[in-house]
């Protein structure tokens, strides 16, 4: 816990350093395993180069847990950053926070797809959904779908922020891992026949996931770890979180088995679990010793937080441009490891530009638009403008780390 009074560094470099192991884990995932195990390519030219990745199956077929403890993360940061904002000035840092990157990499993935073969149409159709987001897709790279998932998370916190009730967040997050809770509850209990249908299909479908049942224990997690650090434990706080987390477990656990039926590959939901139970310590130990963390990095702790930005492309770039590299290099013989490497680097240096270089002119760009649409817009609603009633005092260190989160794609493999 923080020391009451005390300034602690704005940036969470243990947090940095956690979103993008997150996302290298579901990249690794998506440029080995994936895809040669995706029923809906399996046997296909496409995806011959990558049965050299079969022998790796124990060890890369669950990074996707990478999404769950990224939305774990954006729990905490957006409970973070949201505290005693006006709903305007939430909605403004959000946008520009997502839109710059989805257009900007939207627009690398296009090019990438037709560089691939991909038709001149269904591109520019999966381009155009993309730049807005749309819930189902399809997109220009299937981790896109995390996306709506976050906007929504983001869409309950503004809505608390507009009846100025960020002072009640503790109740709303309660309600919200609460549902999840139940939900994954059932699961556990396996009811049989039709209720047991009933069941099976919340915690598989699309609608429920988008609608935050099947996730919304993990963002619940995140945010109560953030109450927790500022206001202290309680018997309800802690039991809430021994739940929610018991949920995510749970969630986890579904997930693995419902991807070994949907790729007909065993999996064991084990090294996810552990995984999982690893980032949260590690998500303590970062928030713990955050100070001391700055300390021993000193400078370095600027070329963290650049690492710690890469995560958003990474993620978004990794599918269009990892896959085909990928396929050149095992199509012509290059050893499985050093053609991932290569990938991923590559990735990790076109993310880097983003990130440093275009983002940045991106957000330039669009954020005195959005101030002018905000000096219009609060004149008729003024409420929208006002700070709200905060969780803890505003003068509390806002965590800089971004929650785009934006996170990868999750078994499905859509």
């Amino acid at each position: 816990m923080r020391t009451p009074g005390r300034a602690t560094p704005t940036q969470g470099v243990g947090l940095d350093l956690l979103r993008l192991a997150a996302a290298l884990l579901v990249t690794v995932y998506h440029l080995t395993y994936l895809q040669w195990a995706d029923p809906h390519q399996r046997g296909t030219a496409a995806a011959a180069p990558f049965l050299a990745y079969m022998g790796w199956t124990p060890y890369v077929d669950t990074g996707w847990v990478g999404v769950q403890i990224f939305f774990v993360i954006s729990g905490f940061v957006i409970a973070y950053t949201a505290n005693g904002r006006s709903p305007s000035a939430f909605v403004r840092s959000r946008i520009l926070r997502l839109v710059p990157g989805i257009w900007i990499c939207a627009t690398l993935s296009l090019f990438a797809l037709l560089l691939a073969g991909m038709p001149l149409g269904e591109t520019v159709q999966r381009y155009l959904l993309s730049l807005v987001v749309f819930p189902t897709g399809p997109w220009v790279a299937g981790s896109y779908w995390t996306l709506p998932i976050e906007i929504l998370f983001y869409a309950l916190i503004f809505l608390v922020l507009c009846r100025n009730r960020f002072d009640r967040l503790e109740r709303v997050v309660l309600v919200l891992g609460g549902l999840s809770l139940a939900l994954w509850a059932a699961v556990l209990m396996a009811p049989s026949g039709a209720a047991g249908e009933v069941v099976t299909r919340l915690a598989i479908h699309r609608l429920p996931k988008q609608l935050l049942l099947q996730h919304g224990c993990f963002f619940a997690v995140g945010v109560l770890v953030w109450i927790l650090r500022e206001k202290g434990a309680s018997s309800r706080r802690l039991l809430a979180l021994a739940l929610f987390v018991g949920a995510c477990l749970v969630q986890i656990r579904n997930e693995a088995r419902h991807a070994a039926a949907w790729a007909s590959v065993p999996m064991s939901a084990t090294p996810a679990l552990l995984t999982f139970a690893v980032a949260l310590a590690c998500i303590a130990a970062s928030l713990r010793w955050n100070a001391a963390a700055h300390a021993l990095l000193g400078p370095r702790a600027a070329a963290v937080r650049a690492l710690g930005l890469m995560t958003y492309p990474v993620y978004l770039l990794h599918l269009p441009f990892g896959v085909p590299l990928s396929t050149w290099q095992l199509a012509a013989g290059v050893p499985p490891a050093l053609a991932l490497l290569v990938s991923v680097l590559a990735v990790a240096a076109l993310s880097w530009i983003v990130a440093m270089r275009i983002e940045p002119l991106a957000r330039a760009w669009l954020k005195p638009r959005l101030d002018l649409l905000d000096q219009r817009i609060t004149p008729r609603w003024p409420w929208a403008g006002r700070p709200t009633r905060p969780l803890v005092s505003p003068q509390a260190p806002i965590l800089s780390t971004p929650a785009t989160l934006a996170v990868p794609q999750g078994a499905q493999g859509a």
